[in-house]
């Protein structure tokens, strides 16, 4: 888990991505981004991991299941 997105609003890969794949982390859970910034959320698989966004208002503060 970390708090803030492991990409920029371009969706560039960042030293949190290459220290994820080179560790072989199956998946990151984050969530920081609200209001206008919900617009750049990066979610799904990317190179083998799964990324998954929890900020409270992007899940309508309705949790969600991580498996």
């Amino acid at each position: 888990m970390i708090h803030y997105p492991p990409v920029n609003d371009k969706f560039e890969n960042s030293d949190f991505t290459n220290i994820f794949e080179q560790y072989g982390v199956e998946k990151v859970v984050y969530g920081h981004l609200h209001g206008p910034s919900l617009k750049h959320v990066f979610e799904g698989k990317q190179n083998g991991i799964e990324y998954i966004m929890t900020s409270c208002d992007y899940i309508n503060f309705d949790p969600i299941k991580i498996m």
